[in-house]
């Protein structure tokens, strides 16, 4: 499992170590367009432990405004802030070329 942590003009890439463990595995390319609500981010398929860019999937979830804690669970990120898509839901991405 991965997250991106966005804070003022900058993001970073976690890793988790099991639980709401997490370790920094390096920073994200941010752009935000000048009207403030479009946000563009770049990590490399390398960085997620994708081998194969002709042929992968990822599940995706945002959250936003929520402040989390190590004491904190996933729950947390559905009670409070926003996120999309609702629930435990997630997108999916799948290449295949």
């Amino acid at each position: 499992n991965y997250m991106v942590e966005i804070s003022g003009s900058t993001a970073t890439l976690f890793t988790s170590n099991g639980g709401w463990d997490w370790t920094a595995v390096q920073g994200v390319q941010l752009a935000v367009a000048n009207d403030d609500r479009h946000l563009e981010m770049s990590v490399p398929l390398s960085s997620l432990g994708i081998t194969d860019p002709d042929d992968f999937s990822l599940d995706f979830k945002w959250t936003d405004n929520v402040e989390l804690t190590h004491s904190d669970g996933i729950q947390r990120c559905m009670r409070d802030g926003d996120s999309a898509p609702n629930g435990r839901f997630r997108y999916r991405y799948v290449f295949n070329r």
